[in-house]
């Protein structure tokens, strides 16, 4: 049962959320449908990502020469590049 713990509580999350987004007026209880929903998609994302017996891929042990990047600042700055290609195109940024 436990293997299958984790997609009831993606169901009972999702299931909350929507039934607060239809039934609820108030916009705080709205706004918290959203996020019941939204973890409910998170929590089913990692779950269809775990495989038993893996590892992750953290790198603990690199050697110093070796060189390592954060991902996550790399999409801003495409999305910066590709502003400042518009811009130069264009003169103007709205498009």
């Amino acid at each position: 049962m436990i293997g299958n713990l984790p997609y009831v509580a993606v169901v009972i999350f999702v299931g909350l959320g929507i039934y607060t987004l239809m039934f609820k007026k108030n916009l705080i209880k709205i706004a918290i449908g959203v996020v019941l929903i939204e973890n409910g998609v998170n929590l089913f994302l990692i779950t269809l990502g775990y495989r038993k017996g893996a590892v992750a891929p953290i790198y603990t042990y690199a050697p110093s020469e070796q060189a390592m990047v954060l991902p996550t600042p790399q999409p801003y700055r495409r999305q910066k590049d590709e502003k400042l290609n518009i811009y130069h195109i264009f003169s103007q940024l709205n498009i």
